[in-house]
């Protein structure tokens, strides 16, 4: 019989448990995601008594011949291919044309689209700061001072402004469909980012900077660049594992050669 050897104590390799903030209870998360909503609604609930702003909304949205007309085969055809402001942006202009069906053209009805489209991308954003930061906390507090930014003022209150609202929700749509794909990288993962990043782009051509904005992404906090300067240097015993895929500086333009000339 062979005799067993007894490992050494000293070659153990102890794992730590892991932190609480980096796998909250189920609980956590809807209470802290159900806290944006409130604090969103705080901030932004009496747009709902508001009317069309007297500057742009009366001439783009009142007096558009098409939104008070609802869904039809003529308001879509003419949202997908019309130029009006001098931008292409079908995205947004078939969210309008959804409301002139559903809320008949009356004010409130256009602010509560804006203020649910600003609480989802609240979610949204609070949703792909956790994927990215790997803490609850800190994502809660980005998207904490993203509901409530000053700078959202306009986008919310303003109906015309919506752009802003609809190009981010498919922009932070996009950005989780990037992570997914820096996980494990594959066909459908990247077409489906390309999809979304297409339809940012289609609510407002702004959003064409997305590939370039993934690149800096890539240099923090993904780590995606091999010979980063960013990386904390560890010995292989504190390194902890890799969560996103890594590329040289080429390899990660090239991955971007699509989306940079589909913009």
């Amino acid at each position: 019989m062979t005799e067993m050897t007894p490992i050494p104590h000293d070659t153990v390799t102890k794992t730590a448990p892991p932190a609480a903030d980096d796998n909250p209870s189920g609980r956590l998360v809807f209470v802290l995601t159900l806290s944006l909503i409130v604090l969103t609604l705080c901030v932004y609930a009496r747009v709902f008594t508001f009317e069309f702003v007297n500057w742009d909304d009366t001439h783009y949205i009142v007096d558009n011949e098409y939104y008070p007309q609802g869904l039809t085969k003529e308001t879509v055809w003419w949202a997908l291919t019309s130029n009006q402001q001098g931008f292409w942006i079908p995205t947004t202009r078939l969210s309008f044309v959804l409301d002139g069906h559903l809320w008949k053209m009356h004010p409130s009805g256009f602010h509560l689209t804006s203020l649910m489209l600003h609480i989802i991308n609240t979610i949204v954003c609070f949703a792909v700061c956790r994927a990215m930061l790997g803490g609850v906390w800190k994502a809660f507090l980005v998207a904490a001072i993203f509901a409530i930014h000053p700078l959202h003022t306009e986008s919310v209150c303003w109906v015309n402004d919506r752009n802003d609202l609809v190009c981010g929700l498919f922009w932070l749509l996009a950005m989780s469909a990037y992570l997914s794909y820096c996980r494990t990288l594959g066909f459908g993962k990247y077409l489906l980012l390309t999809v979304l990043m297409s339809l940012s782009v289609m609510s407002k051509p702004q959003a064409a900077t997305f590939p370039f904005a993934m690149l800096l992404l890539d240099l923090w906090p993904l780590s995606r660049w091999k010979t980063s300067r960013w990386k904390t240097k560890q010995t292989d015993a504190e390194a902890e594992p890799v969560r996103f895929t890594q590329r040289s500086f080429i390899g990660l333009c090239m991955e971007k050669l699509p989306l940079i000339v589909l913009c």
